[in-house]
């Protein structure tokens, strides 16, 4: 398929998916500089974070902060990373017209954040980020030879969602977009876990609160 318009939505595509993986770094790179001045700390909980278990920390809303802590994890792609990523989603379709709307879960959207997530912690993996340097340029690349894989199983996990658990999350997320600083910076911003792990991922459902 060729043309003017197929063109145009190709454009609008990489624009999307551009966005929320941007929104995403954003958030991470400031919570690393926020986690601690030491670099082999940061280094440390890059990689417990983008996950060397079967839990990849970074997905859950409430999770252990090392291997030492409870393993108590609630709230699958419920983080705050991955919620920003959603979020942008929102804000980039909110002006879409009823007529084009889609009545189904934005899977897409959640995948790409929560790729993005990983891809983002993969940059702190030497607790400095190197997101930018040059000799690393294919490697960072957010591209489906880099991701696509991990692209896959991610969906694996999503796909297990049950509606209640989409609504918490999408609920969080328009709540995220909704306040006013972070809704401006959206508009302005706007392999090394084990892939089974990214498959494997499960919450019960259940009617409680996170």
């Amino acid at each position: 398929m060729e043309g003017p318009i197929f063109t145009v939505a190709i454009q609008h595509w990489y624009k999307w998916r551009s966005n929320i993986a941007r929104a995403v770094l954003f958030s991470i790179n400031a919570h690393m500089e926020n986690f601690s001045e030491d670099v082999d700390a940061r280094a440390a909980h890059a990689k417990w974070m983008k996950g060397d278990t079967d839990t990849i920390p970074f997905t859950w809303k409430h999770h252990p902060m090392s291997a030492e802590e409870p393993q108590v994890f609630k709230g699958l792609f419920m983080s705050y990373f991955v919620l920003v990523g959603l979020a942008t989603h929102f804000n980039m379709t909110s002006s879409v017209c009823a007529e084009l709307e889609v009545d189904s879960e934005p899977c897409g959207a959640l995948v790409i954040a929560t790729v993005g997530a990983e891809h983002a912690f993969k940059f702190w993996g030497t607790g400095v980020s190197t997101a930018g340097v040059l000799d690393r340029k294919e490697e960072a690349k957010f591209s489906e030879d880099n991701w696509g894989v991990s692209t896959v199983e991610y969906i694996k996990s999503i796909n297990k969602l049950t509606p209640r658990q989409w609504k918490k999350i999408k609920d969080a997320a328009i709540e995220l977009m909704e306040k006013p600083k972070l809704s401006v910076s959206l508009t302005q911003g706007a392999n090394a876990s084990p892939l089974n792990a990214r498959g494997s991922l499960f919450e019960e459902d259940s009617e409680g609160e996170e």
